[in-house]
């Protein structure tokens, strides 16, 4: 567990949030323009090969070599896919921030949040 949360540390560093435990991403709020720069981009492109030691490349698609060729959001689904793997999902949030006055388009910011899921328990 502890590799995990160093792995989602690094993820979450370039997009300026930082946490100490694991239980405290939760309810954290990340805007999706942020995530798509290409400044987080070039950093998730540097944790991956740590990823790679923890998380099978063969479930995750965004550790793959031909993710550009594939993915439209190679970081957004690097971020959501190791979330999911420690029972964390990305909720979207989409806040109307009026019309524009040019051609009165619809004005929205995208955001996401981080949010737990709880496991079935096959068990039963």
């Amino acid at each position: 567990m502890e590799k995990n949360l160093t792995i989602i540390q690094q993820l979450l560093k370039p997009l300026n949030i930082t946490i100490e435990s694991i239980n405290d991403i939760s309810n954290i709020e990340i805007d999706r323009d942020e995530l798509l720069s290409n400044f987080v981009q070039e950093q998730y492109d540097k944790i991956i090969p740590n990823c790679k030691e923890l998380y099978n490349s063969a479930r995750l698609t965004s550790l793959h070599g031909n993710k550009y060729d594939k993915q439209k959001f190679s970081s957004f689904n690097l971020l959501r896919q190791i979330l999911k793997c420690n029972s964390y999902i990305l909720v979207p949030k989409i806040i109307c921030l009026g019309y524009s006055t040019k051609n009165g388009q619809k004005l929205i910011k995208r955001s996401y949040i981080i949010k737990h899921i709880q496991q079935p328990d096959f068990n039963k």
